[in-house]
């Protein structure tokens, strides 16, 4: 089947400005949900609003709560290193970042259609492959009057990971996220999505009403060369009935582009978006119609499609033919003629064409003749021209 144009109509809240993160999650079950993950992986996290409010916090670490955060100072740093690391992150993608603390943080966005409202954070670890700077911390303890022993304790405290460990961790946070922004998105669309069900379904048959009453055939076709679907001028155009027609391929058709060169055709249709050319369609009674083919390439989801629309040329191909005919007929009887004749420019006589009497006559060939002006030749005197021309456009 064509593919159904529920994405032709979205719905959309009237207004997502003023919802916020904690609206739209249920913060007890995922606290209990992480809760659960943290016992079993000692992997902490963070959901965190974009006013810097935790809402789900695991496995915070003492340097953090008890020092950095502690601290005027030193939570400036910490609040201006979560602005920094989670600003701009492409949704389902994470960015890692050494804080202005000298430790890891990693956040990951959590969306609201195409709004950021929150982020989930993995922070202040180690990698097992580096050696913490004592004497920044320590000069860290001097500058901000931490406990030095106790600061060096808790810092001893802090996780030391493998990156591939990280790594998977922010690819779980990162689902997460994800999830979170669908299910949320989804959540608050849900009542305004049945409200326009009815509007959508109409909308919807409209649509598929008039794509099977186009005058043009239109075929759907797969990047493998199927023909998914057609419509009804389709089926008319080439005699044969629907179900026929999605048994046959692309070449089938008579499309130009045999299904070995699909894949490479097709390649041409995603990078240019569309594609024109002039082919034969075979009917079913074993005419062949001389069609027109537009093909525009259609993304739906993860699946490629070209939108093919077929029309029949037929008249038109009669009609260059009759006049193709006729300009062979007049051109024989042109240069055939016996008496000089000539075809040129009326201000200046310039030659466009001359018979072959013409040239006998004056003993030129055809490439002295064409583009020249008949004064140029010799053929006129200028005075006599002139006259001969006031007559003709006095008539």
């Amino acid at each position: 089947m064509a593919p159904e144009l529920t994405n032709v109509v979205t719905a959309t809240p009237q207004d997502l400005s003023n919802i916020e993160l904690a609206d739209v999650i249920d913060v007890p079950v995922l606290q209990a949900l992480m809760d659960d993950y943290y016992a079993l992986t000692h992997i902490g996290i963070g959901i965190i609003d974009l006013h810097g409010r935790v809402l789900v916090g695991t496995g915070w670490q003492d340097v953090c709560d008890k020092f950095h955060r502690a601290v005027a100072e030193s939570r400036a740093y910490c609040q201006e290193s979560d602005l920094l690391l989670a600003t701009g992150v492409p949704p389902g993608t994470f960015r890692e970042y050494r804080c202005k603390n000298n430790m890891w943080d990693i956040a990951t966005p959590i969306m609201l259609g195409d709004r950021h409202i929150g982020n989930i954070f993995l922070g202040q670890f180690f990698y097992d492959d580096e050696e913490p700077d004592y004497e920044y911390f320590r000069a860290q303890a001097h500058r901000f009057g931490y406990d030095e022993k106790e600061y060096l304790a808790a810092l001893d405290r802090v996780p030391r990971w493998s990156r591939e460990k990280v790594q998977r961790a922010m690819g779980f946070y990162s689902k997460l996220a994800q999830m979170i922004s669908r299910a949320s998105y989804t959540n608050i669309v849900l009542s305004d999505t049945l409200k326009q069900q009815k509007q959508l379904a109409d909308a919807l048959q409209l649509t598929r009403s008039s794509v099977d009453t186009a005058s043009d055939a239109i075929f759907w076709l797969t990047s493998d060369a199927r023909i998914q679907d057609v419509n009804s001028s389709a089926c008319r155009l080439s005699g044969h009935s629907r179900e026929e027609l999605l048994c046959l391929g692309a070449d089938a058709m008579g499309f130009p582009f045999a299904a070995a060169k699909w894949s490479e055709q097709f390649a041409t249709l995603r990078r240019q978006g569309s594609l024109l050319f002039e082919s034969e369609l075979p009917t079913k009674a074993g005419d062949l119609v001389p069609v027109e083919v537009v093909f525009n390439y259609v993304r739906h989801g993860t699946e490629e499609l070209a939108c093919t629309f077929v029309r029949d040329i037929s008249k038109r191909k009669q009609a260059e033919d009759a006049l193709r005919d006729s300009k062979e007929k007049f051109s024989r009887t042109f240069h055939s003629a016996p008496s000089i004749l000539s075809i040129s420019s009326l201000e200046e006589g310039r030659f466009i064409d001359v018979n072959d009497a013409f040239l006998q006559l004056f003993g030129f060939s055809r490439k002295e003749v064409i583009g020249q002006t008949s004064l140029a030749l010799g053929l006129w005197e200028k005075s006599i021209r002139d006259r001969f021309i006031r007559k003709l456009k006095d008539r």
